[in-house]
């Protein structure tokens, strides 16, 4: 695959041209996927059947298709955008060629603080959310801290696309408190958190049933405000009317492998809400902190492992990704040695799990190289925005050839 086939070329020394994005073909059909990357190794027709299923469901109408990406700051955009960062992100950017090729996506589900631990820093970060009153960031579930508060003021989310409806995932505990809900600055209802069997999770699906304003599609607003205790809302989600693939960027800056999968006996912890929500497609993309850290060892590999066993219990399909090198030479200078290491388990728990993987390495080079040609920035950690482009591109391609497969 070239870049040109997604809207962009790449030049020479790292420049990027700009290309017409990919139309509807005459007949209405799927856009025929460009040839797969040779990064791109081990898709067989066994372990890409729920990714291809999930595609096939959007296509025919039948319900939604839910994509999770599991990652650190290079999944979060961590390095080049200080607002709506999660826009610009290759997860979104993924989203958003996959809409040029006909699917229907959505890339504005809300997840976690991604390390906000302010009002302010999770206003700038996302212009979709105001926040007022207290931040008061709680446990870590998927994308990060979970959205809380524990005194009088109010958080609100409007998408950026026509809905009908939200969906809410919320925590659940013995002594939680309550919070209340409305749309459009209307009637508020509040939602008893309390769980007398200790953690839970709770989901909050709120339609035209039971907001008939929500009947007409509009950019509608969902407010909430504490009531008592504390409250802890994990992530929204915008409902339309068409099926959508979903794409929800679980990513975490500055998070290792090795402190995802510690289980808590919560069921939003990272985890175990990745096996609950039961996705079609976990994209999982760590690696960076952990070598940034030290050399490999084997908790690296057992952390992965746990990532792993956790989507396919869901049900979902599983991409690996090595991740995308850093600069050898300068800024942290990370040995190419160390990163090959985690490289190399990682194309082995691929090879063991019958999963595929995408090797940006191979995509990229070395990470000198990827500076040297403006996909890295000068910190040798965090790609610039053409490099996010990039990776979006590849990645994109890669589920189109998944969809068209057998």
């Amino acid at each position: 695959m070239t870049l040109r086939d997604y809207g962009f070329g790449l030049g020479t020394a790292g420049s990027m041209r700009r290309h017409r994005p990919p139309m509807e073909n005459g007949g209405g059909g799927i856009p025929p996927a460009p040839p797969l990357d040779p990064s791109v190794s081990g898709l067989t027709l066994a372990n890409t059947a729920a990714i291809r299923a999930g595609f096939a469901a959007v296509r025919a109408g039948t319900r939604n298709m839910r994509v999770i990406t599991v990652g650190d700051s290079t999944t979060a955009t961590g390095g080049v955008v200080t607002g709506n960062s999660r826009y610009h992100a290759w997860p979104a950017r993924m989203a958003r060629l996959l809409r040029d090729a006909g699917l229907a996506t959505s890339h504005e589900n809300l997840v976690g603080f991604n390390g906000q631990g302010s009002a302010a820093a999770m206003n700038a970060s996302f212009p979709n959310f105001t926040f007022t009153g207290q931040c008061n960031p709680v446990e870590d579930s998927l994308g990060g801290k979970i959205l809380g508060q524990s005194t009088t003021g109010t958080f609100t989310f409007t998408p950026s696309e026509d809905v009908t409806g939200f969906r809410v995932l919320y925590t659940r505990s013995t002594a939680a408190g309550a919070f209340s809900w409305s749309i459009d600055g209307g009637a508020a209802t509040t939602v008893d958190r309390q769980n007398e069997g200790g953690y839970a999770l709770g989901e909050l699906v709120i339609d035209a049933a039971t907001v008939p304003a929500l009947a007409t599609p509009g950019l509608h607003m969902i407010s909430f405000s504490w009531v008592s205790g504390y409250h802890a809302v994990i992530s929204i989600e915008g409902l339309r009317d068409e099926r959508l693939v979903n794409v929800y960027n679980a990513a975490i800056s500055s998070s290792k492998a090795v402190a995802w999968p510690t289980p808590t006996g919560r069921p939003y912890y990272r985890l175990e809400l990745l096996e609950a929500e039961q996705a079609d497609l976990v994209i999982i993309n760590l690696g960076i902190n952990d070598w940034r850290a030290g050399n490999w060892t084997a908790a690296y590999d057992v952390a992965l492992q746990s990532l792993i066993t956790a989507a396919k219990a869901g049900g979902a399909g599983v991409i690996l990704l090595c991740p995308c090198p850093s600069a050898e030479t300068s800024a942290e200078a990370v040995p190419a040695a160390r990163q090959l290491a985690y490289n190399d388990a990682i194309l082995a728990l691929a090879a063991s799990n019958d999963v595929p993987v995408v090797n940006l390495r191979s995509f990229y080079g070395s990470g000198d190289a990827a500076v040297s040609a403006g996909y890295l920035l000068a910190d040798g950690i965090h790609q610039t925005p053409e490099g996010y482009a990039a990776t979006a591109a590849l990645m994109a391609g890669t589920l189109r050839h998944i969809e068209q497969m057998g």
